[in-house]
């Protein structure tokens, strides 16, 4: 939001003929970014940008996150001038995971549905529908909704320094972000499980190797070389790459769409474990948690 003391001022400018029209354009561009506070966004030669910038959590993602994220996509959607997409992290960190405040019980499942519906399924679903190419630049932590994210871009570049990691099970819950659908058809079944079912971290080469990134690079090269992909998809048929996409997603986004809504449920059950509560308490008296499996 911007403030009265802003436009205040603002208007005062332009009614002392101190404002002309470029400075105009400036000041409106400068109000749009205002509009955005847990991401920044920029657009520049047919590719859009977009940040996440919460770099003082490691880019935690939180309910103003993804109503940002999923508004701005938005945007790029009908905006005819942006032809490619990239996703980055501010800072150390791509996404470090979901924001601890926003999990916990929830006795009522409705409220566990609704919550697993407006703060993931959304955003993912979104991710995937947007006819235009994204690509995720990771740099740092991409760390359960984090990991997820990047999935859900059509191409991942990763950092030498990137660490993946579907910690969901970790506090004694399932990826309710599509990862179990999407995750073993860029790994295979039994890596995918292995990952899933331990919760381990591993690297940017790993990734490399095992497929889960497209190429992994120094992390001083992350930025350029997703910006030349981004501007080789820019510069390309666009109609044909969204075609494309439109073919892939035609089995894709319909499983997943079924997929995230089957997740759900379970997530709602799991939310109330003792297994769920016992992790989240030990989190917050920062120790190993000690799962009984109930």
């Amino acid at each position: 939001m911007v403030s009265k003391v802003f436009y205040d001022s603002f208007w005062g400018l332009v009614l002392k003929g101190l404002v002309y029209h470029k400075t105009l354009v400036i000041i409106f561009v400068e109000v749009a970014c205002l509009g955005y506070e847990t991401i920044i966004y920029e657009k520049k030669d047919g590719i859009g940008k977009i940040t996440l910038n919460r770099p003082d959590k490691l880019n935690a993602m939180n309910f103003q996150m993804v109503d940002e994220l999923v508004d701005v996509l938005d945007e790029i959607d009908l905006d005819d001038e942006v032809r490619a997409v990239i996703i980055s992290g501010a800072g150390k960190s791509f996404c470090s995971g979901a924001e601890l405040t926003e999990l916990g019980a929830r006795p009522n499942p409705f409220d566990s549905i609704s919550f697993m519906r407006s703060f993931v399924q959304r955003l993912i679903i979104t991710l995937r529908s947007l006819e235009k190419p994204i690509i995720a630049a990771v740099n740092g932590y991409a760390l359960g909704i984090g990991c997820g994210l990047a999935l859900a871009c059509d191409i991942r570049i990763a950092s030498e320094d990137a660490k993946f990691s579907e910690r969901f099970v970790r506090i004694g819950i399932l990826p309710g972000d599509g990862d179990t659908y999407i995750l073993p058809l860029l790994v295979g079944l039994g890596r995918a499980s292995e990952l899933l079912f331990t919760g381990d971290d591993i690297e940017g080469k790993e990734a490399e190797r095992i497929g889960l990134v497209n190429r992994c690079i120094p992390a001083e090269k992350l930025e350029e070389e997703a910006e030349a992909l981004a501007q080789k998809l820019a510069n390309g048929a666009t109609r044909a790459i969204a075609a494309t996409k439109a073919a892939l997603n035609r089995r894709i986004l319909p499983q997943l769409k079924e997929e995230l809504e089957c997740v759900a449920l379970q997530q709602t059950l799991l939310f109330q474990t003792e297994d769920h509560n016992e992790a989240l308490k030990a989190i917050k008296e920062k120790r190993k948690p000690i799962f009984k499996g109930k």
